[in-house]
């Protein structure tokens, strides 16, 4: 069980602030570490609260990005058939990997096959928010099932998500 969360389309320098603290009120769903990712025009900020399971090592941490830097992923969740996704993805890719997490499989699914294809094929539990910089597109998405949670809110062309619903207090306008 990890925790992620952000903010989308609110140009200010408070968003790392803010979503450092929206992080720690999900620091119970993933104690092993957090991470923090803002854009560069401070419009995206997105953070994770880790639980190490299948790659325990710091090549696996999150918010994940792409080598080129053009593509960001937060995740939650355990891909069933990771070995399958892992054979989709191009052999560019997949001499890119650097760590043996689903999390890095399903990023790079992504980029290869697309956002609708990769939710197609993939088995499992899962909550995600994948960043494509050269298309300036986010995408959040979750399991069938709703197995694991993705809360979201849109107020003022701006929108918050994020695992739980009480990590939402620390967003402006929070409505």
């Amino acid at each position: 069980m990890c925790g992620i969360t952000g903010i989308i389309g609110r140009n200010s320098a408070n968003n790392r602030s803010t979503t450092e603290r929206a992080i720690k009120v999900l620091n119970h769903r993933g104690p092993d570490s957090s991470g923090i990712w803002v854009s560069e025009d401070n419009r995206v900020a997105f953070g994770h609260a880790r639980l190490s399971i299948q790659d325990i090592s710091s090549m696996a941490a999150q918010p994940m990005m792409s080598h080129n830097k053009d593509y960001i992923l937060i995740y939650n969740g355990e891909i069933y058939n990771k070995n399958k996704i892992h054979t989709s993805i191009s052999n560019k890719s997949k001499k890119l990997l650097r760590s043996t997490s689903d999390t890095e499989i399903l990023l790079y699914s992504l980029i290869d096959n697309g956002v609708i294809e990769t939710c197609r094929i993939i088995d499992g539990m899962f909550a995600f928010c994948f960043y494509d910089r050269i298309n300036d597109k986010i995408f959040l998405a979750r399991d069938k099932f709703g197995e694991k949670p993705l809360f979201y809110s849109s107020y003022n062309n701006v929108i918050t998500f994020s695992s739980e619903i009480k990590a939402f207090k620390h967003y402006p306008n929070y409505n």
